[in-house]
């Protein structure tokens, strides 16, 4: 039988396969029912008849060690699990999320199973089908075709459709001696290391405990034992009492489980006696007699001798950036490449945030060899370690790509997605399938004489409904936004939005970007609207500077950056640059009335820009300030009235006042920061003397300066 022949030559070679059956469910079951595969992962699928596919695989393989997952987002909380086969049903639907997770979890020797339906029909797009090009699938199918080691079986005609056997043996980690007498850590914790690169880095984590530098990293892609490393770390510590309590963060409990399983695989190794707290089945925390390690979420971290943070760069910038001044010692994991995608961005500003970080590079996979074939297919057909290709600086041409040209030249693609990376903090592998196959989204490139791709932008069309039902306005992301404002007029305008735009690194900050940008503004003219929505506040001065206004912020922070959303738009005609006023006038009255609170915690300066990008829209009479009240005013601009507190509701009337009627642009950005910062946001004078790098002693002269200013404009 060819299929246990693959199967042989697969665990011969300690490589990892693909096997594909297509057609009749049942005869895919009695297939692998005949094989000696073992130890399986089976995953239900999306489709309506996805729980009869499974009846069928629990009658044929009932013989077999197998577990069963009721639906595909259950992967997620299996992470850090291994088996031997993961049989993945998408006879409906495949989503690159899922295949990326799930190929992770296979042990070398060992093969991921796709179920599709008979091949000519397969058609597993995750877009409603009205919504789709069919590009996905044609994508997808070609990348299939190509995987190598390979075997696809017709489970309608019963015969083998492609082979292609595994060529090359592969050395596994296991195989990688040891010497537990090189290193620091206890030996039992060596001895459990499944690579020397994780040896290392616990040699480095007792020197940092021992007071050699603040911040320990791992680096590397998914699948090196970065978060087991981590669960090592924690047990050394607990042995030789560096801690008493520790807590470990990531972007959710599933994250941390293979720390914790490893945590207590260390202990127990150890003969530390532990009890474990459990959530739905989940590791919470793991505590002792003189030691307590537990989950929190970042959101909740307080300060800590040490704090432990898995999937560092998941967490956005912002948040990172908090838990590192509120630590005495951090030790942190952070992915590359892997399940979730290309996090090249986030690594980058990762290391720019960490106080000189000790990095320790993971580069062996743990559960296979490295230069396994199914890594390598899975990161190629899902971009997952694409990188910028070299451009050179020539003549340049707007340019509209026809995504079929995408599967006939997949350099271009790969040069498209190799942009379009480091415009996002996290690639994951379903925004390829957003890219390629949503009809609503288009990409534009500028292109230049040789032919190579300098900058894109991916864009989306939206077209409103004219409907007050916020729900209405799902995937709309800029209609939903003039819905939340109760503009009705604005509910049935269309237009475009830029959802990401790229230019080569080599090349930014010599005005390709805005020049791209005014190409599309120009193509889409016809539109009522072009605008953008992002949460790298970094990035919110390109917007700015190319006469884009901000008229939406976020009230909660975006789960990847940490930071909170940003929404920038230009009116593309008269008739809704009147619609577009009134949105103006509703955010500027949020921001006045709400920075307060739920926009405290913001920095000053993007709540200025913001400001700032909407100065033009002037609403005069809107706040007013009786005499007497100015009188007192004036007697605290003179110095008759020692401090601001004393006028402060008046200073905040003012201040609104000048918003409101463009008079606060004409402060210098001191003067606009420090009013901003004390009676907007109500911060106190001594963060106002760090941010301003003014003496505390004189932030009350420069808030009275600002005000007289104010009052005379």
């Amino acid at each position: 039988m060819e299929i246990e022949r693959f199967l042989n030559e697969l665990r011969r070679r300690n490589s990892r396969g693909l096997i594909v059956l297509s057609g009749n469910p049942r005869v895919a079951a009695k297939t692998l029912a005949l094989t000696s595969i073992n130890n399986i992962l089976y995953v239900r699928g999306n489709g309506d008849f996805s729980g009869e596919v499974a009846s069928i695989f629990k009658e044929y393989l009932r013989g077999k060690s197998i577990t069963f997952l009721e639906s595909p987002s259950e992967v997620f909380r299996r992470l850090g699990e291994e088996y031997n086969y993961v049989i993945l049903d998408v006879y409906e639907v495949l989503r690159p999320n899922v295949v990326a997770a799930s190929t992770e979890m296979i042990k070398a020797g060992g093969a991921l199973v796709l179920l599709t339906k008979e091949w000519s029909s397969w058609n597993p797009t995750p877009l409603a089908k009205e919504l789709s090009e069919g590009v996905f699938t044609k994508y997808i199918k070609e990348r299939i075709s190509k995987a190598y080691p390979l075997i696809h079986y017709d489970c309608e005609e019963k015969r083998v459709l492609q082979i292609r056997y595994p060529k090359t043996t592969i050395l596994l980690p296991k195989e990688e001696r040891i010497d537990f007498r090189k290193f620091r850590a206890h030996k039992q914790l060596i001895r459990l290391c499944a690579t020397e690169e994780q040896a290392t880095f616990l040699d480095k984590f007792v020197e940092l405990m021992k007071g050699k530098g603040r911040v320990l990293l791992a680096k590397g892609d998914r699948g090196r034992g970065k978060s087991s490393a981590l669960g090592l770390a924690l047990a050394q510590a607990i042995l030789a009492r560096y801690i008493g309590n520790a807590t470990v963060t990531a972007p959710s409990l599933e994250s941390v489980q293979s720390l914790m399983r490893m945590l207590k695989k260390a202990l127990t190794a150890l003969n530390i006696k532990y009890r474990v707290i459990e959530r739905k089945g989940l590791i919470k925390a793991v505590y002792g007699p003189w030691f307590k390690v537990e989950f929190k979420d970042p959101a909740s971290v307080e300060g800590y001798a040490l704090i432990v943070v898995d999937e560092a760069s998941a967490l956005g910038i912002a948040r990172l950036r908090r838990i590192v001044w509120k630590s005495r010692k951090v030790v942190a994991a952070t992915t590359i490449h892997g399940y979730e995608g290309s996090g090249h961005v986030l690594e980058q500003i990762v290391l720019k945030n960490i106080p000189n970080p000790v990095i320790v590079n993971f580069k062996k996979p743990i559960r296979y060899g490295l230069n396994d074939p199914l890594e390598q297919w899975l990161y190629e057909t899902f971009l997952l370690n694409i990188e910028p290709y070299p451009v050179s600086e020539n003549k340049v041409e707007y340019s509209k790509i026809n995504k079929e040209e995408l599967i006939r030249n997949q350099e271009i693609l790969r040069r498209i997605y190799g942009l379009l990376v480091i415009a996002h903090y996290r690639n994951m592998p379903d925004d390829l399938v957003t890219l390629l196959d949503a009809k609503h989204h288009k990409i534009r490139a500028l292109v230049n004489s040789k032919g190579e791709i300098i900058a894109v932008a991916q864009l989306a069309l939206e077209k409103g409904q004219n409907v007050k039902d916020l729900s209405k306005a799902k995937g709309l992301l800029i209609i939903d936004k003039f819905a939340k404002y109760g503009v009705d007029e604005a509910l049935s305008t269309k237009g475009v939005r830029i959802v990401r735009i790229a230019v080569h690194p080599s090349l930014q900050r010599k005005g390709y970007g805005s020049f791209l940008l005014r190409r599309i503004e120009e193509e889409f003219r016809d539109n009522d609207w072009i605008a953008s929505i992002f949460s790298r506040n970094d990035v919110l001065h390109f917007w700015v500077r190319n006469d884009y206004s901000v008229f939406y912020i976020s009230p909660r922070y975006n789960k990847v950056t940490g930071e909170k959303n940003i929404a920038v738009l230009k009116p593309s005609n008269g008739n809704f640059e009147r619609i577009f006023k009134d949105i103006v006038f509703l955010f500027k009255r949020k921001l006045i009335f709400t920075s307060n609170s739920i926009y405290r915690d913001m920095q000053a300066e993007v709540l200025l820009e913001a400001i700032s990008s909407v100065s033009k829209y002037v609403f005069p009479n809107i706040f007013s300030i009786d005499s007497r009240d100015m009188e007192k005013l004036g007697k605290y601009v003179e110095g008759k009235i020692p401090y601001h507190e004393h006028i402060f509701e008046i200073a905040f009337l003012l201040i609104a006042k000048g918003i409101m009627e463009d008079k606060f642009s004409k402060l210098d950005t001191q003067e606009k920061l420090a009013l901003i910062m004390r009676f907007l946001q109500g911060k106190p004078l001594n963060t106002l003397s760090e941010v301003l790098l003014t003496p505390q002693s004189k932030v009350e002269e420069l808030i009275r300066e600002s005000l007289k200013k104010l009052i005379h404009l």
